[in-house]
């Protein structure tokens, strides 16, 4: 990866757009809209294969956070996901 790709996403971690692929900012617009259609299932029970950005967006979903907040959380806090690890939301 060059210097300069990293300096920029490095500068704005939650909007920089890798390779002109979505944000995090972005991502997180697509997993507020699917965690809020899965609340209104009727039993919202359900496995999620995902990376693990996918998973700190849904745990910052799950702390009642709006998209942008969810970005910037996911963007900005050390997470201690594993490779391979299950992550168990309760999102009641």
């Amino acid at each position: 990866i060059a210097r300069a790709e990293v300096d920029a996403w490095a500068a704005d971690v939650a909007h920089y757009r890798p390779g002109g692929i979505d944000s995090v900012a972005a991502m997180a617009l697509r997993v507020h809209a699917f965690y809020e259609q899965l609340m209104l299932a009727p039993e919202p029970e359900c496995v999620i294969v995902c990376h693990a950005g996918t998973m700190r967006l849904f745990a910052a979903r799950q702390l009642g956070l709006v998209p942008a907040a969810m970005a910037q959380h996911a963007a900005t806090h050390a997470h201690a996901i594993a490779y391979a690890a299950v992550v168990t939301l309760d999102c009641v």
